[in-house]
């Protein structure tokens, strides 16, 4: 056809048909090629919460993790109706990692097209692919993994602080890489505590023997605030060997770090140090055994005949110490008589009678006070790590 013989609306037809068809190609152009940023739009929701350098920055995992899937599942041609059994799921990293997909080629492969499974397994490459880092500008920014990476939340944040939330993808990825940028702000102040506000509530028990490892001394609450039902008691900064009058500091400082670990709507801070003077621990050399004596021999009455016990009683006596229950462990040592069918091999008849408490002086039974042990033997050398009673 020869253009010059073509009227002037004949002309004006072929050059709007060429637009067109120019618009049309660069439309469908853009809508194969096109990249999707996740971090805008109603499919990306986060939110900021709590306290002052405590605050949390969370993104919606979920949300994105399925708007990331359907955007890839679109891209690969993967079946609405497949599309949708994918993403029914409350597991983001299930849906991000490509695990669901594989499970439903697992257990679906054989009612699928050979075209459908390889468009699935293509969509399960293609979100493998893609990696989401969520991190404080104020800390180092983390190292890029070689494996896919899904970190969607940022804590310990205070106002002021800015938080990158930047996503990384192929280049063939219908998914666009980029980074945003957030300013943290409208956190509350967590109210200020003093701890000596707390010192008025607080007692010393001390128990056990002074001057040895055998004594327990505990920081309590006498009447313990509602909001610190939960938590530990402060400690002593030394807290074995104690002895009577002595005086003993708390450690408030870790106690305070502590509380602050522990309470984001508080703020514990030391302004005084607390001390507690020590009382209530036995003397070594005013401890009275007689009840230990008197149900000692008692079972020796009942174990041995007269012939096999020489008189007098135990010679030596110990006591350990067993700190969970705070009781005590009395072993003593009955000499063997020169009659004793025991004597070729053995100088003694040892006894250890369990859970003995101790109160004030004194040590007495408690009711699991009948568990003994006897042996026939010379005296122990883990008495080593007792206290000689006798």
């Amino acid at each position: 056809m020869n253009f010059s013989q073509i009227n002037f609306k004949d002309k004006r037809i072929l050059v709007g048909g060429a637009v067109a068809i120019a618009v049309t190609g660069g439309l469908l152009f853009w809508g194969t090629h096109r990249k999707v940023n996740v971090l805008t739009g109603d499919d990306f929701k986060y939110t900021i919460t709590g306290y002052n350098k405590r605050g949390d920055f969370d993104i919606d995992e979920l949300k994105l993790a399925k708007h990331i899937a359907t955007v890839i599942a679109e891209k690969d041609k993967v079946p609405e109706t497949v599309t949708t059994k994918i993403l029914d799921d409350y597991s983001s990293s299930d849906i991000i990692d490509g695990d669901n997909a594989k499970d439903y080629l697992e257990y679906n492969s054989s009612s699928l097209t050979a075209d459908d499974r390889d468009k699935v397994a293509k969509f399960i490459q293609d979100i493998q692919g893609v990696s989401v880092y969520t991190y404080n500008n104020n800390d180092k920014k983390p190292t890029e993994e070689t494996s896919q990476y899904f970190d969607t939340d940022e804590r310990e944040l205070k106002n002021g602080d800015k938080v990158t939330v930047e996503v990384k993808t192929p280049s063939d990825s219908p998914i666009k890489s980029t980074t945003k940028t957030f300013k943290i702000k409208g956190l509350k102040q967590p109210q200020t505590v003093k701890l000596s506000s707390l010192y008025n509530h607080l007692s010393l028990y001390a128990s056990g023997i002074e001057g040895t490892d055998f004594q327990k001394a505990r920081v309590k609450f006498a009447n313990k605030p509602k909001y610190l039902r939960y938590a530990n008691n402060p400690k002593l900064a030394k807290d074995t060997k104690l002895k009577n009058g002595q005086v003993v500091q708390v450690n408030t400082k870790a106690w305070a770090k502590y509380l602050n670990n522990q309470f984001d709507n508080k703020h514990f801070v030391v302004d005084k140090p607390l001390s507690f003077k020590v009382s209530g621990l036995a003397s070594k050399k005013q401890l009275d055994y007689s009840q230990v004596i008197k149900k000692a021999n008692s079972y020796i009455e009942d174990l041995y005949s007269d012939t096999e016990i020489a008189k007098g009683g135990p010679t030596a006596i110990y006591a350990d110490y067993n700190e969970r229950d705070n009781d005590y462990s009395m072993s003593l040592y009955y000499p063997l008589s020169k009659r004793s069918t025991y004597l070729t091999d053995n100088k003694y008849s040892e006894l250890t009678i369990f859970h003995f408490k101790l109160k004030d002086n004194k040590f007495v039974a408690s009711r699991n006070t009948d568990e003994i042990h006897r042996y026939e033997e010379e005296i122990s050398k883990d008495t080593k790590n007792y206290i000689k009673i006798k």
